[in-house]
């Protein structure tokens, strides 16, 4: 006979974890030991080691029949010895389905890695089903899938655009803090500056990585050259990408038809004190993502930060409700993409 058991507390060493054992009681006791008082009252045991030595002091509660709750000391080499007598008593450790929720680093990654665990025993074919298979779920959560991207942490919002157009200031504004050097010479920034911000609010807030990167120009040589050629490789890995263009310059290629821009990018016009270039105008009616306005990021960059976010917001649309089965997983997603393209 065999029983399950699994830590309650988070992983990794602490001052004190708690575990839970099920199964038949004959196999709880031998897993314990003979002597191991087992009751609904709280008691003190010696538990010992697979080699007979003391293993720690527990205390053992049994709330009803096959049922224990172990509280000990959290030391790595406690856990250790404690798994290795489990396991040597015939114990299945469960891997715990909270593991996700614990390490979420975000509200959005928790409440996700929530309504996953409530299904943590169907496969995906099965939840598929249950929303009229792979096709049909598809189509309902394809819309949002930038919200998964956010919850698993993977998402960055790449600042791009000319040299001295203000991306390392616009960046500075949204960290609060002077993490980017701003200089009026080209190829201040020559590789690609990360940080990671809390974006959003309530249950909805997730990591957002924004990433700051050398200006793209066509005269640039040597060291410069190669950061522009980095700066194209993440832009082509961006989940969004934010242009930052100088209104009183004449626009690059980048934003160009047929540019690097794409429909899922955002557009910020800095420099707004400056006169308009003549050729703007026709940049912005060609730019095939979305506009965010026009701003100063001397005078105006908490407006500026602001009118980002909220375009962000509207962008991707409402997030998927709590409790929705909504996957993290890539894998999950590959799928849902395969049954789009297989149905159309």
């Amino acid at each position: 006979m065999s029983f399950r058991f699994r830590a309650l507390t988070a992983p990794g060493a602490a001052a004190l974890q708690l575990w839970l054992l099920e199964g038949d009681p004959v196999s709880l006791q031998g897993a314990l030991g003979k002597n191991a008082p087992i009751d609904v009252q709280p008691r003190l045991h010696r538990l010992q080691s697979v080699d007979g030595s003391v293993l720690d002091e527990v205390v053992v509660r049994s709330p009803r029949p096959g049922k224990i709750e172990l509280s000990l000391h959290g030391g790595l080499g406690v856990t250790r010895a404690l798994r290795a007598r489990f396991v040597e008593c015939g114990g299945v450790e469960e891997v715990p389905r909270r593991d996700a929720i614990v390490k979420a680093r975000s509200p959005l990654a928790a409440r996700f890695a929530w309504a996953d665990a409530q299904r943590a025993e169907l496969d995906l074919n099965a939840r598929a089903a249950a929303h009229g298979g792979w096709a049909a779920w598809a189509e309902a959560l394809l819309p949002q899938r930038a919200w998964a991207e956010l919850a698993r942490g993977d998402a960055k919002m790449v600042l791009a655009g000319q040299p001295n157009a203000g991306k390392s200031s616009l960046m500075n504004a949204w960290l609060r803090e002077q993490r980017v050097t701003v200089s009026p010479h080209p190829g201040t920034t020559r590789d690609a500056v990360e940080a990671t911000i809390v974006w959003g609010d309530g249950v909805d807030a997730a990591e957002l990585q924004l990433v700051d990167t050398a200006g793209l120009w066509a005269d640039a040589t040597g060291t410069d050259a190669r950061a522009v050629a980095r700066s194209h490789e993440v832009i082509a890995e961006a989940w969004r990408v934010l242009w930052v263009h100088d209104a009183s310059c004449a626009p690059g290629p980048e934003l160009a038809a047929g540019g690097l821009a794409k429909a899922e990018h955002l557009l910020l016009l800095s420099h707004a004190d400056q006169p308009l270039h003549s050729e703007v105008e026709a940049a912005l009616r060609a730019f095939p993502g979305v506009f965010v306005g026009s701003y100063s990021l001397i005078e105006q960059a908490s407006e500026a930060v602001a009118a980002c976010s909220e375009a962000l917001r509207q962008q991707l649309g409402p997030a998927p409700a709590p409790g929705a089965d909504f996957p993290l997983s890539p894998s999950a997603w590959t799928e849902l993409e395969a049954a789009i393209a297989a149905r159309d």
